[in-house]
């Protein structure tokens, strides 16, 4: 939805509405019918969007992107664990980033710093994902397995125990600051090339079946899908909103030519 036609017109122009992806650079940039260009910073680290990715590709039926995306979210709260461990520490982000970029493609590693940061902080162990599940992601994503539908959910059910401890303590009184400033980094970084541009540009927060802001999810990851399932048809609904801008614009034209007569 077009930000400067709503900020011009006084209403909004639902002829703006319109499905995109999400960009690895988290700045969704639209131009409208209007000709505006405007820009779209998401708020959600990357291991909050690859969970959503995971529900809807259950409900959509793929489920092998369902493995995909449930298996990599883990993966990135880890990393953001990480990070938010060494942040508490006082260490800076371009610290971090230059022994991150040492481990950014061995997933052992990854996993290693996790385990030590997760131990240090809590003094116990964190949920570990099961042998058998393990196996499982390996042939899906290396051997070219197709999973049927209660394999990926089953798969994401043991992902979300594995993230449950590191989420609570992220959203723990300690981190509050922390969780904060990260944010806030995070929506900075992906607005510069918006706001260097010159484009009007906004936040939008999305949530997410994984999320360090809400604490309160369902713990169900059936109960999580057929919430999804019940959602309007997103494709139905912006044609209905592009439909209903072409009506209120006709409108608007003819009480102009009345004017005008």
């Amino acid at each position: 939805m077009c930000m400067q036609c709503q900020a011009e017109l006084g209403i909004l122009n639902f002829l703006s509405l319109a499905l995109v992806d999400i960009p690895e650079s988290g700045l969704i940039e639209t131009t409208c019918n209007r000709g505006h260009r405007t820009a779209l910073v998401i708020q959600q680290s990357k291991f909050e969007i690859l969970s959503e990715m995971g529900v809807r590709a259950i409900v959509n039926g793929f489920h092998r992107d369902a493995v995909f995306s449930f298996a990599t979210s883990l993966e990135r709260l880890y990393e953001f664990f990480i990070e938010a461990v060494c942040r508490k520490q006082g260490i800076s982000r371009d610290a971090f980033s230059v022994v991150w970029k040492q481990m950014a493609k061995q997933s052992e590693r990854q996993l290693g710093a996790f385990l030590t940061a997760f131990l240090l902080e809590t003094r116990n162990t964190p949920n570990m994902l099961p042998r058998k599940q393990s196996e499982f992601r390996n042939e899906v994503v290396h051997k070219g397995r197709f999973p049927t539908r209660e394999e990926a959910v089953q798969f994401g059910i043991a992902i979300f125990n594995c993230a449950r401890a590191p989420l609570t303590v992220l959203r723990s009184p300690a981190y509050a600051e922390i969780i904060r400033d990260l944010t806030f980094e995070r929506i900075d970084e992906r607005s510069k090339h918006s706001l260097n541009a010159g484009l009007l540009t906004s936040t939008i927060g999305l949530v997410t079946p994984l999320s360090i802001m809400t604490a309160d999810q369902p713990e169900d990851l059936e109960e999580i899908i057929a919430a999804y399932s019940s959602r309007p048809d997103l494709k139905r609904a912006v044609e209905e909103a592009n439909a209903l801008g072409e009506a209120i614009s006709e409108l608007i034209n003819i009480n102009i030519n009345r004017n005008i007569a």
